[in-house]
């Protein structure tokens, strides 16, 4: 595990439509009272490594509890050790699961582990090849779509130079597509002042999990790699999450 700070952002770094991606409204909730400082202030950005998404999650629920006590806000970055399905509250309802009930027969027939997680949105991949940005910064709810922005703009930034027609979708289809499919998605959740879960950035995910998936409420859906851009060489996950912490770390 490694992480980086503002203090050393200039060292190198060492070593899912998901689309609702915005929380109903808590309690704690004031969308009257301007934000006092930016949410990436003092921000740390750390590397998990290759690891099980059910203790990315269990790491980010932790780590935004000790946010919504004063800590510093962090950034936890990971690779999926094996794919998994997630389902967002959404498609934890009734109506949400009889919509999905050839996907979830689709994972299990494909060994695909199926997860409720607390976010927005209905049913995403996470899967080894990709690389997974989880939030724990401190916001009020009317910053979501900042928040949302700044992702979207900083994998942008990492697929255009690759040559790839990158497009972020703030509005109806969330998340960052290109010609070929969505290369990034998201799912947010606020709550306790805090904004956790994140986006997912597809380097060079197995593409053959996703006909048979409803990925993002939606079967025509399919999903794209950075990896596969005209001007892409083969890299890590570790080395793309570098990339982006070095990007993060120079956020307003």
């Amino acid at each position: 595990m490694s992480s980086l700070s503002r203090s050393n952002a200039a060292d190198p770094a060492p070593d899912a439509r998901n689309c609702a991606p915005l929380a109903p409204p808590t309690a704690d909730d004031r969308p009257d009272e301007p934000p006092r400082r930016s949410p990436w202030a003092d921000l740390q950005v750390r590397w998990l490594g290759a690891l099980a998404v059910q203790d990315a999650i269990a790491e980010n629920l932790a780590v935004s509890a000790a946010v919504a006590q004063g800590q510093a806000p962090q950034l936890l970055l990971f690779e999926p050790i094996a794919p998994v399905y997630t389902l967002g509250l959404r498609a934890q309802t009734p109506a949400g699961r009889d919509s999905l009930l050839q996907t979830l027969a689709f994972c299990r027939s494909r060994g695909v582990d199926i997860l409720d997680v607390e976010r927005g949105g209905l049913g995403t991949l996470h899967a080894p090849g990709q690389l997974v940005v989880f939030c724990a910064v401190p916001a009020h709810r009317t910053e979501l779509r900042r928040i949302v922005a700044r992702l979207l703009e900083t994998a942008a930034q990492i697929a255009v130079p690759l040559g790839l027609e990158a497009r972020a979708d703030l509005e109806r289809d969330v998340g960052l597509w290109s010609p070929r499919g969505k290369l990034a998605s998201l799912g947010l959740w606020h709550a306790q002042g805090v904004v956790r879960h994140g986006m997912s950035l597809n380097l060079h995910v197995d593409l053959s999990l996703t006909p048979g998936l409803v990925l993002c409420g939606s079967q025509q859906t399919r999903l794209a790699n950075l990896g596969d851009a005209p001007g892409a060489r083969e890299m890590p996950v570790r080395e793309l999450a570098a990339q982006f912490s070095q990007l993060a770390l120079l956020w307003p």
